[in-house]
Order: C-alpha cells, then sequence, then structure tokens
C-alpha cells in the first residue's frame, strides 16, 4: 500500500488481491485477513468520517425544528436570557414615543361659592347648593370633568365638547364651539385647554382676564379676575388682574398641579410641596410644610391632600373653615367658605359654613 493511501475510515478501498498474491499465507488465514479489513473499513465509515455539507433547505429545516423544540413561540418572543441587545431581530423600526409631559389629574369634585358639583363616577353630574341662577341644574349626558364658578358652572363632555349652565351676565357660559380636554369656571369668566394644549377663555374680559398667552398647557384654572395655566414643561403663567392687588405673579419653578382662588393661587412642586402667591388676607397663601399630592384655594382659605391621603387647611376668616375631618382623602376642592374632600370609596366630606344653600344636601356625605 502506499504512503498516500488514506486510512481505514476516510472513505479508503482495500486491494484484496495482494492478499491472495501472498504465497506463504493459507486460505484460512487469507480469509480471516480479510474478515478482520473489511469490519475496519466498515468501523472507520460509521465513526471516522466527516459529515457531508447540508444543503441550505436541509439546514433551514433542522433550525426550525431546533427552535420549536426549545419552546419558541417565534422570532418575536424572546426569553429572559436571549440575547436580544445584539441581535439583528431586537432592532425595532417603530418610531419613538414622544416626549413625556406633564399632565393635570382632575379632581372629581368642585366647590364653588355657594354651590358644588361633584362626577359620582358613572359619568354624570350631580350639583347641590344654591340655584338661585340655575347653577346646580346640570345637563343630562357623559361628563370627564366640571368646575363650579361663581353662579355658574361648566362641564367637559365625553365628546370634548364643554358644555356651562348658571348666571351668564358676562357670556361666561357661552362656550365655545371645539374639542377641549379641561375647564375651569372662575367669577364671571371661564378658559379650558383646547385638544391642542392651547387655552381659550370667554366671559368677562375688563382685566384682560381672557386674553390668555400663546404656547401649550395641560391644565388651566380660573380666579375672580385673573387666570393661571401650566405649561407642558411645568411653569405657570398667569394673565388678568385681581382687584387692587393686582395680577398674581407666580414664581419661577416646575409644579405639577395649580390652583387658583377669589384672590390668591396656590400650587405644587415638583418635590411635592406647596407654594402659594398672591393677596395674603387670612393667611391663606402661608401653606404648611411637607409633601401634597393635590391643593386647591378658595376664598379666604385654601386645603391640600398630604401624600398620606390625609387634608390639611390653612388660612381662613378668624380661623374658621380650615378644620378638615380626619381620615383619608383622594381630591380636596375649598370654596368661599367651605371645602369638599372625597374619599377613597368616593363618598363627599364636607366642612365649614354649613348654611342651607351650600352643603346642607351633600350627596353620599361621609
Amino acid at each position: 500500500m502506499s504512503d498516500d493511501s488514506a486510512a481505514p475510515g476516510d472513505g479508503a478501498t482495500i486491494d484484496l488481491k495482494l492478499i491472495g498474491d501472498c504465497p506463504s499465507m493459507s486460505n484460512a488465514r487469507r480469509l480471516r485477513h480479510v474478515v478482520v479489513l473489511l469490519v475496519l473499513v466498515l468501523l472507520g465509515s460509521a465513526c471516522g468520517g466527516e459529515p457531508e455539507p447540508e444543503s441550505g433547505a436541509e439546514a433551514g429545516a433542522k433550525a426550525s425544528a431546533s427552535r420549536v423544540g426549545s419552546g419558541s413561540e417565534g422570532a418575536g418572543d424572546q426569553g429572559p436570557n436571549s440575547d436580544a441587545g445584539t441581535s439583528p431581530r431586537a432592532t425595532s423600526s417603530e418610531p419613538p414615543p414622544p416626549p413625556t409631559t406633564i399632565d393635570v389629574a382632575f379632581s372629581p369634585v368642585s366647590v364653588g361659592v355657594g354651590h358644588s358639583c361633584w362626577l359620582p363616577g358613572d359619568g354624570t353630574i350631580t350639583c347641590w347648593g344654591d340655584n338661585r341662577h340655575g347653577q346646580t341644574e346640570a345637563p343630562d349626558g357623559q361628563f370627564t370633568a366640571v368646575s363650579a364658578g361663581a353662579a355658574h358652572s361648566c362641564s367637559v363632555r365625553g365628546d370634548g365638547t364643554i358644555t356651562c349652565w348658571g348666571s351668564n351676565d358676562d357670556g361666561q357660559t357661552d362656550a365655545p364651539d371645539g374639542v377641549f380636554r379641561a375647564v375651569s369656571a372662575g367669577w364671571g369668566h371661564s378658559c379650558g385647554v383646547r385638544g391642542g394644549g392651547t387655552i381659550t377663555c370667554w366671559g368677562d374680559s375688563r382685566q384682560g382676564q381672557l386674553e390668555a398667552p400663546d404656547g401649550q398647557f395641560s391644565a388651566v384654572s380660573a380666579g375672580d379676575r385673573f387666570s393661571c395655566g401650566l405649561r407642558t414643561d411645568g411653569t405657570v403663567t398667569c394673565w388678568g388682574g385681581s382687584g387692587f392687588w393686582g395680577p398674581p405673579t407666580p414664581p419661577d419653578g416646575v409644579f405639577t398641579a395649580i390652583s387658583a382662588g377669589t384672590e390668591h393661587f396656590c400650587g405644587v412642586r415638583g418635590d411635592g410641596t406647596i407654594t402659594c402667591w398672591g393677596h395674603d388676607s387670612s393667611a391663606k397663601t402661608r401653606a404648611p410644610d411637607g409633601a401634597f399630592s393635590a391643593v386647591s384655594a378658595g376664598d379666604n382659605h385654601s386645603c391640600g391632600v398630604r401624600s398620606d391621603g390625609t387634608i390639611t387647611c390653612w388660612g381662613g376668616y378668624m380661623g374658621r373653615k380650615t378644620v378638615a375631618p380626619d381620615g383619608q382623602f383622594t381630591a380636596v376642592s375649598a370654596g368661599d367658605d367651605y371645602s369638599c374632600g372625597v374619599r377613597p370609596d368616593n363618598t363627599i366630606a364636607c366642612w365649614g359654613e354649613n348654611i342651607s344653600y351650600r352643603n346642607a344636601d351633600t350627596p353620599g356625605n361621609g
């Protein structure tokens, strides 16, 4: 056998003629050699050879069978140990999500001067209190927000349109057409945030309270003769006037919630603390320390929901109207001489001056 012959198991063939030509070998010995060599050839073919390359179709079929056997449900389903950071399948062609903007949750209760309105959770509105101007006669339909003003109320319907009712001496109930996502009823005017983020105001304009600035806003709050808006970057802008004290000048910084009173304003900062500004009669702008999730500015007092769910109020004529009931609350609204809060079970608790046309008939009073 030559030196370049392949070894058994590498596809070699054995020349049996060489064995047969050996003169010193008996027939029996020749037969045994032939059998041994044949066995070696067969064993080498089964164990020592390299497999033939698979075709593309065969490789694809085996890969697919392997994925099904491992429990994978397809290319989009990746387990906790998948190498999603480097796999081409992890690369998405979808556009990145839009930047997050600050939004403000709406309170389901709103207290005005002599009346209040409430969203009980089924999309309808219930109002009670002073009805000398029809301000408690809420319309039928489905609503997402409500705001009680001095002697009128406004609400956002499920389709985004605004409906107002009550006193209309200055056109404060003549809501414009269009889609809105927030509304606030003040003293003689109202304002709303449109679907596109701009603010539109209507009603009394004698002190510039309808001259809303340009820009994008997430919330608006109308006071006596002024309004303030929360821009999408968290800063506050105010316009209009406020009696003899001029328009309230908001402080710098980022806020997450705002509320206009009769002559003052309050806001919750990004760190949960409250800052109030404007006319400080009855100490209504002297907010206490601590972290809050909501705030409401009324006439002579203000109230806030602390991070633990309790309510603290401050200000008030001769110290009255500021002692909130014990317990947990999710929202609060401060009015003229009284306030109301919403408990976690969606019942209402009110406190302050309990005269007949204000809160004696509070529905679900807790």
